[in-house]
Order: structure tokens, then sequence, then C-alpha cells
């Protein structure tokens, strides 16, 4: 009976402090203004988050999209490509030659990095790596016709003409620059590995944007073909990109290659670009951290209106303390009210965020905005990425906050006597 007695009286007090906290919660016009605080500073942690996020794995995908998942070197008498096709028909090897040298049109000459792929190849792979970026079917054209070379590498002309240029897929800032066009001739010079300097013409088939500026500045592609005739690698190629066949999305296991073999070096884009990586990841963490600090200076402003709201009622502190309520309840009434504030703030805030981050692309171009032109950024929208964590981590950020800035004003509505308090004026 007195276990009951003291459940009833317990279910009740929870009741009434429940009750105290939305009247004081819902009557004080300055909680809305915190409430419109924490709801600002949560919403533009969240949608900034996201845009960030959503720039970090798109950068990660053209990064990814340059190269290949991963890559396989032997620097001499490795197998030939023949004989790893022979041995491994559960992937998908396409091998690439790098070089460096010059690219030369009628008026203006700049240094370019030749890759030289096996356009099939190459294709087949970005296929099964879920890439498209750019489309290497154009360096298998074989209509391409001869137009004349002019400029101030005449010692090269001679030997580089050809009836039928080979195919090139040039970056679009570098065409923009040296004013190419599809259909136009340009020059390669390039050294190889035989300490001589090899030329050949080329007919620009089309002009591709990786998104990479560094890329689109400086890299061209030409068939492997043209790539080991000019280059005269030994090996015949640089590395080979490897991709698994049928699994598209599937990670590979980098101890798997290295068993399988052992002479080789293998490695991944992620090493290829990982000090762009960890500064882009850097950059994103210190934009979070920054953005933090304003969920942390809206919990000052709920600290200043509770600690006055102590003051405010300290006659209705000694009254509630003198019907019986404890210390503890009184604690739990004013650390109460400072959660409704935090989590109602937190919810729209949340909310909106959602909202603004899911319909960005829209609101700009409703707003007739474009914050990325396509002439300048691979993305003319912008990239969101929401994710369940990040709503985890500023959802425990904003009760965290909440509840230390509510904590020291009710610790002072404890402190509170209760004769103080009924005679307090």
């Amino acid at each position: 009976m007195m276990r009951r007695t003291t459940m009833i009286k317990m279910s009740t007090s929870f009741r009434c402090i429940l009750k105290l906290i939305a009247r004081y919660s819902l009557k004080r016009t300055i909680n809305y203004f915190a409430v419109t605080a924490v709801f600002l500073s949560i919403c533009t942690l969240f949608t900034v988050n996201a845009v960030f996020k959503g720039f970090d794995s798109e950068l990660q995908q053209l990064f990814r999209g340059s190269l290949a998942d991963y890559l396989v070197e032997w620097n001499w008498g490795g197998p030939s490509l023949k004989e790893l096709e022979d041995k491994d028909q559960d992937h998908i090897w396409s091998p690439a030659l790098d070089g460096f040298g010059m690219i030369k049109t009628s008026r203006y000459v700049s240094s370019v990095s030749v890759k030289g792929v096996d356009p099939s190849r190459e294709a087949e792979l970005r296929k099964s790596m879920n890439i498209s970026k750019i489309d290497f079917s154009l360096l298998e054209k074989e209509d391409v016709e001869q137009s004349p070379l002019k400029g101030f590498l005449s010692a090269f002309d001679e030997s580089a003409h050809t009836e039928n240029p080979t195919p090139i897929l040039v970056g679009t800032v570098l065409a923009e620059q040296l004013h190419i066009s599809e259909g136009e001739t340009v020059k390669l010079v390039l050294p190889n590995w035989q300490d001589n300097i090899s030329t050949q013409s080329f007919k620009v088939s089309g002009i591709f944007k990786s998104g990479i500026y560094e890329d689109d500045r400086t890299k061209v592609y030409i068939p492997m073909k043209a790539a080991s005739n000019m280059i005269k690698h030994p090996a015949g190629f640089s590395y080979l990109q490897v991709a698994e066949k049928g699994k598209e999305g599937r990670k590979f296991n980098i101890e798997e290659l290295n068993e399988a073999y052992p002479n080789a070096q293998v490695g991944s884009w992620r090493e290829r670009h990982k000090f762009r990586l960890r500064a882009v990841a850097h950059e994103r963490k210190l934009i979070a951290l920054v953005l933090s600090l304003i969920v942390v200076v809206s919990s000052f402003g709920i600290l200043a209106i509770q600690w006055s709201f102590v003051q405010e009622k300290t006659r209705d502190i000694g009254i509630l303390r003198a019907m019986g309520f404890s210390r503890y309840d009184i604690f739990s009434i004013f650390l109460g009210v400072s959660w409704m504030v935090g989590i109602c703030g937190l919810i729209l805030g949340l909310g909106g965020g959602y909202l603004i981050s899911n319909n960005a692309n829209e609101i700009l171009q409703v707003l007739q905005w474009r914050p990325f032109p396509g002439d300048l950024y691979y993305h003319e929208k912008l990239p969101i990425s929401l994710e369940l964590s990040d709503v985890i981590w500023i959802s425990l950020l904003s009760i965290s906050v909440t509840t230390v800035a509510g904590f020291f004003p009710a610790w002072r509505a404890v402190k509170v006597e209760p004769i103080t308090a009924i005679s307090y004026e």
C-alpha cells in the first residue's frame, strides 16, 4: 500500500513538473527568441555541412575518375598484358602510359601531361567503376582529316606530318587557353626513353571536362599505340589500372593484389591524391568547427535568459519548496525549460536544414542565381550529401551545449532558501 502511494505521489509530482516546464516555456515571449537563435544556428550548421560534405564526396569521385581504384606497376620485367589476362580473367586490366612534353598549335605552345590509353579497355574499365566523365570512344575515330601545320617548331614538321593524324582528347581549360577547337590539328613533342625527342601530329577529336583544374589545364589523352611509339617505354606501359568485372561498386582488397603480384607495386587513387584529399577533409572539419561555435554562442543566450528567469521566479521557487517540491524537482523544472528551448530549436533547425539542403538547387533556380557557373566549375548544381551521422552529431552537440547552458541557472535555483524566497520582493 505504501509503495502504491509513493508511486502515485511520484507520478503526480512528475506531471506537475511537466506542466510547470510547459507553462514557463510557452508563456515567456523571450523564449521564442531563444528558440529562433538555436533554430538559425542549427539550420546554418546542417545546411553548410551538407554542402561541404557533398563537395568532398564529389571531389573524391573526380579524383577516382582520373585514375582507377587500384594501380599495379612493374618497374622492369613484368608480365605482358596478355599473360595477365590469361592468368586473371576476373579483372579488367587497362594499361596507361604517362609522359610529359609540349603541345603546339599554329600560334601557341604549352607544356602538357600525356596519358596514353587503350580506348576500348578504358571505356570498359570506367563503365565497371560507374565513371563516365570522359568519352574515350572519341579516341577510336579513324576518319580524321589532315590539316596544315604552321609554327615555330618547324624542325619537327617534316617528320610529324601524316595523312591521317591520330585522335587526341584535350582538356577544356587547355583548349580555351590555346584556342583549340574540335577538328583542329595539333602537334605533340615528347622526350622518350631513348634520350630522343618524338613528335607527331594529332587531330582534336574531343574536348573533355574532368572537373579537376590541373587535369583540364595540362592533361591530354592519346591512344596507347601512339603513346608507345612516341615514349618508347621498355615495359610498354607505365602502370595498369584495375577494375573488377561484373561487380560494379565493389571495393578491391589491396592485400589480395599484393599476394597475387608480389613483384609489383600496388597503389590506389587515394595514395596518388592523398595530400589533396587530406587538405579538403581538413578544410571541411575546420568549417564544421567554426559553424559549431554559432551553436555554442546561441547557448549563451539560453544561459542569460534562464539566469534572469530564475531571478524573476525567486518567490515562486519558495512557494514550490513550501508545497513539498524537492531541490531535485526545482532543478528539473528550470533545466527542463532550457531543454524545451534547445530541443524545439534543434527540431526546427534540423527540419529547416533538411528542407533547404534538399531543395537548394530549386531555390537557387527560383532566385536565378548560379553560384557555380558551368564554364568555371564542373558542378553547375550544389552537390548535397545528407547522412544520418551528421544529424546525430549535430543533435548531440546542441543537446550538450543546451544542458551546460541550463545547468548553472538551475543550480542557482536549487540554492535559493525557501524562507528567503517567500519573503523576496
